[in-house]
């Protein structure tokens, strides 16, 4: 015990003979391991750029060093739980990169460096392999390409019965639309109503389609035929076809599973954490986009 002593001694006090702090270990603990822990309320910096976030002292009271010194500075730098992995969460798991440009803009924290973040629920939610180049092809109007595809069927419903999802995205500005089904036959009905309703929204006609020529896309070839609209085919599962609607899914569904890991919710209720990452992915930051979401290109206005 003696000579653990003196070793504190030499790291804490290094040159001094009579020590401030003391040491005591109930007698029947018999371990000679050295255990870090942080269970402190606050912690201190001499950098203020190692803390995240910076608060005003709550009161004048001085605060005690190791030595028994004292401050009694007015303010001092404290250290809350980091609302970095608070906002990954809200934003429904997106990269770090858009965690930190949306807090940088809605000035609800600014960060001189982008924190690493490793996230239990991302790792479950989002494994893949690598992904193929970006097509270099560029959209002036919205609407102008239409990528559709279908995702499909799950073993098990969803908590409403649905197998199926269908969804579209406007190659302009990356909006993504999203239709739950139970059947694959309701795809053309689906895509009639969605037809109507952008169009009408939006101001614009939809001029192609593409799609990977699956069976629920066969009836659409006459409609869109008889309305002028071009209905370009890619080849079933191929990304390099038809990469844009098959990384959608990967994106729906791989953060939709990680809502799913951060809430401890079942598989069944899917269709309310697909809704909801469609919801934050049109009005997150895409580099495509040139960090505007697709809200903003698509409507020109930022998201509340």
């Amino acid at each position: 015990m003696a000579h653990l002593h003196q070793q504190l001694s030499e790291i804490f006090f290094p040159g001094t003979s009579s020590p401030s702090v003391k040491l005591t270990t109930p007698e029947m603990i018999q371990d000679n391991n050295w255990y870090p822990d942080s269970e402190a309320t606050h912690h201190f910096t001499p950098n203020l750029n190692n803390l995240l976030t910076k608060s005003q002292f709550p009161s004048l009271g001085e605060v005690f060093v190791g030595n028994a010194l004292s401050s009694k500075k007015p303010t001092v730098p404290v250290s809350s739980t980091s609302p970095f992995v608070l906002w990954h969460n809200r934003l429904g798991h997106p990269s770090s990169h858009i965690v930190s440009l949306i807090l940088n803009k809605c000035n609800l924290l600014h960060l001189n460096k982008i924190p690493s973040l490793i996230c239990f629920a991302c790792c479950m939610g989002k494994i893949h392999k690598s992904s193929f180049l970006h097509s270099t092809s560029s959209y002036t109007k919205p609407l102008e390409l239409i990528h559709t595809d279908l995702w499909g069927p799950t073993s098990t419903p969803s908590s409403h019965g649905h197998r199926y999802y269908i969804h579209f995205i406007d190659a302009y500005s990356r909006f993504t639309w999203i239709y739950m089904i139970k059947h694959k036959s309701e795809a053309f009905q689906v895509f009639l109503h969605f037809k109507s309703q952008v169009e009408l929204q939006i101001g614009h006609k939809i001029k192609v389609v593409q799609s990977d020529w699956g069976g629920e896309y066969r009836s659409f070839t006459q409609y869109l035929t008889s309305n002028g609209i071009i209905h370009r085919i890619s080849c079933p599962y191929t990304l390099e076809q038809n990469g844009l609607a098959e990384h959608k899914h990967r994106h729906i569904v791989e953060h939709g599973l990680a809502l799913l890991a951060q809430a401890s919710l079942l598989f069944k209720y899917r269709d309310e954490a697909f809704h909801t990452n469609v919801y934050l992915i049109n009005r997150l930051p895409t580099l495509v986009s040139k960090n505007k979401s697709p809200l903003e290109v698509l409507f020109h206005k930022n998201p509340s």
